[in-house]
């Protein structure tokens, strides 16, 4: 490409990085009619449909889509791509549909509207070969929903985190649940309406993330930051005390009732999610642990075991995978969870998990790293919109220092162009 600075910049608009980019000369315009084929490892028709419901979606255009085979896209992972464009025709490789909906989102990010019109007349793209695939097949954020996160808040960041290429979100969300397994733990003034996360649901779906709900089965049981002096179930179920320890911060361990009380909301939490993967269980902490007389008389390791089986048994064999959340651990204070099958998980930072059986979130600063077969980052969303660098984190590895603003600023409005009103979600 003879002018290098457009190059640059043509680069630093695509978050995060593809792994190998060339641009040419030339441009492509994206108008009704334009020729799109699909190499793939297999002839679906739906991936037709899909890439054409983009197409309309991202640029209001009806492309003239062919399917082909592609023998190399059976050597593809799942979460890479090839993308060829010239100026008749744009090329997508992949070997399933997922390959296929990164593609879209890069060359999203790529395309501009036609210059020099007072109003948008359509868009256009660089010519360019783009070659990429993810480094770790695990890309997560953690969503925190509080009682004054209304639903176009929320959508506005899942969104975003998609069109980022993140692949999951841990969705901290009990504290706003409508649970109809045990009323009481529906808080009034602060529970949100089903059609709520049914909304999130869709919306996830619609830009390739999977949410995975957490609850945590230790602490946190008042379903209050630790420092807050109110209890959300005994303030207005005192009946309910024999559930939790003395403080009210964390599950009585050794109390069957409590485990199957945590065993039927975290089963609901679950299956309203649509039974994905992983399920965050929450992380360990000394604070208020072993507080009541009958917990005292155990070891901390026989209770955190205890009620992690407890759980664990109250699944079939398709549970799903728990996400055990851990602090940086202090060598004079490892703790050993023992599993059910005699299968003993070390908790201590740096060691890997056995393949096949379950999951550590290892907290390091303002992030976490998940230690499983899968790997990955999580980043933590709360309130505050990601930084750009996390997306090349996850994706690439590593961060990149060479974006600017108006980069991200695109992601943004890329991402809530794609918002309906609020009104269309029944309640």
């Amino acid at each position: 490409m003879k002018n290098l600075y457009l190059e640059q910049v043509l680069k630093q608009r695509l978050i995060p990085q593809p792994k190998e980019i060339s641009f040419q000369d030339g441009e492509c315009l994206i108008q009704d009619g334009i020729s799109v084929e699909l190499k793939t490892a297999e002839n679906e028709e739906e991936f037709g449909e899909t890439v054409a419901e983009l197409f309309s979606e991202y640029w209001y255009v009806s492309p003239e889509i062919k399917l082909s085979h592609s023998k190399t896209a059976e050597d593809f992972l799942e979460d890479q791509y090839e993308v060829q464009v010239t100026r008749k025709k744009i090329t997508l490789i992949s070997h399933c549909s997922k390959g296929l909906q990164l593609a879209m989102k890069t060359l999203r990010q790529l395309a501009e509207p036609i210059r020099g019109t007072a109003f948008l007349e359509g868009f256009v793209l660089q010519t360019c070969k783009i070659q990429d695939y993810a480094d770790s097949e695990f890309r997560a954020v953690r969503l925190d929903i509080k009682p004054y996160n209304d639903l176009g808040d929320v959508e506005k960041k899942i969104r975003i985190v998609g069109a980022l290429k993140f692949n999951y979100i841990f969705l901290d969300c009990s504290e706003v649940f409508p649970f109809k397994s045990h009323p009481a733990f529906a808080f009034k003034d602060h529970v949100k309406r089903p059609a709520f996360f049914r909304a999130l649901l869709d919306v996830a779906d619609d830009v390739g993330i999977t949410l995975i709900p957490c609850f945590n089965i230790f602490h946190q049981a008042s379903f209050c930051e630790y420092d807050i002096e109110e209890h959300k179930v005994l303030n207005f179920h005192p009946e309910y005390a024999p559930l939790f320890e003395p403080g009210g911060w964390s599950w009585c361990m050794s109390n069957p009732e409590s485990q199957a009380v945590v065993a039927d909301l975290v089963h609901e939490l679950y299956e309203f999610f649509e039974c994905p993967d992983y399920f965050h269980i929450g992380k360990i902490s000394s604070q208020e642990f072993r507080f009541c007389r009958s917990c005292a008389e155990k070891s901390a390791e026989d209770l955190l075991s205890g009620q992690i089986a407890a759980l664990y048994l109250s699944f079939d064999e398709n549970r799903p995978r728990f996400v055990l959340g851990k602090e940086p651990s202090d060598p004079d204070k490892k703790v050993k969870i023992a599993f059910p099958g005699d299968i003993l998980l070390e908790l201590n930072e740096g060691e890997k998990i056995p393949e096949g059986v379950d999951c550590v979130q290892y907290f390091q600063n303002e992030n976490s790293v998940l230690a499983d077969d899968a790997g990955g980052t999580v980043f933590d969303l709360n309130d505050e919109l990601l930084p750009i660098s996390a997306a090349d984190i996850a994706w690439n590895g590593k961060g990149q220092d060479n974006y600017s603003t108006d980069a991200f600023v695109q992601v943004k409005l890329n991402a809530v162009a794609d918002m309906e009103p609020v009104s269309h979600h029944d309640f």
